[in-house]
């Protein structure tokens, strides 16, 4: 998977390994992994805010539960590493949890499998959940 942000080229690797090139010159700034128990699954270019966002699964808990964080692209650039939020930490999002972006709409959906619920989020600040409904409630 590759997603080009603001001047810098991120590939994600089939083992979840994810590391940023500065596009002009092709040197590698920085991998995203915090360390060898990360696998990084997906990444999202929030234009609404100027952050990349992770989504990742840990040895930890066998690699079930993703986990989502926000790291400011200006802080990336530089090689940070340590200026991530962590995103929709109230969820649950095990298997079959998902969390899924809509960048048209500046929307993120995330689904609680333990909870059975759905969540309707900003992404412009993803800390607001605009909507809430459970799964007991669909036609």
């Amino acid at each position: 998977e590759l997603c080009l942000a603001e001047g810098i080229i991120f590939a994600l690797g089939d083992n979840g390994i994810c590391a940023g090139f500065d596009m002009q010159t092709g040197v590698r700034i920085l991998i995203l992994n915090r360390d060898h128990n990360e696998v990084v699954r997906s990444l999202f270019h929030n234009r609404s805010n100027g952050t990349l966002i992770t989504v990742s699964v840990f040895a930890a808990d066998h690699f079930s539960c993703l986990r989502c964080r926000a790291s400011p692209l200006s802080v990336l650039r530089q090689g940070v590493m340590d200026q991530s939020t962590e995103l929709f930490a109230s969820e649950s999002l095990r298997w079959p949890g998902f969390v899924e972006f809509d960048d048209v709409n500046r929307k993120v959906l995330t689904f609680s499998a333990d909870l059975s619920t759905y969540r309707v989020w900003s992404l412009e600040d993803p800390s607001v959940v605009l909507c809430s409904f459970s799964d007991a409630s669909m036609p």
